[in-house]
């Protein structure tokens, strides 16, 4: 498993920018045997030879292409949370061990970035 950041930021170098629909919303597309033709709500197709759906967890092309496939809940939740460095060292500098206010089976985990 990797970061949505890392994958999107790997494309963005690899890929020049015209090839990215940013904005527009995706309404249906017909594949043949050398390519794939999106069709976009506002009227805009694009023909490819390589359609990477990358819209979410709620993919409208999975949906299409899986309808199957839902997403599931797989049991736990992350959070996430910034601080400006001065706050955490404040933060950390008043205990030595880390405390945590949720249950034993929870937990947390702090570093600096």
């Amino acid at each position: 498993m990797t970061s949505w950041g890392l994958l999107y930021s790997w494309f963005e170098r690899s890929f020049p920018t015209e090839h990215y629909h940013l904005g527009n919303e995706f309404d249906s597309m017909r594949q043949d045997g050398s390519s794939v033709t999106s069709h976009f709500k506002d009227g805009m197709e694009s023909k490819v030879n390589l359609l990477v759906a990358a819209d979410g967890f709620r993919s409208s092309i999975r949906g299409l292409l899986l309808p199957e496939v839902q997403p599931e809940y797989a049991g736990y939740v992350a959070w996430r949370a910034g601080f400006q460095r001065v706050i955490f060292r404040q933060m950390s500098s008043k205990s030595s061990r880390t405390t945590s206010p949720f249950s034993e089976w929870q937990r947390a985990i702090s570093s600096a970035i």
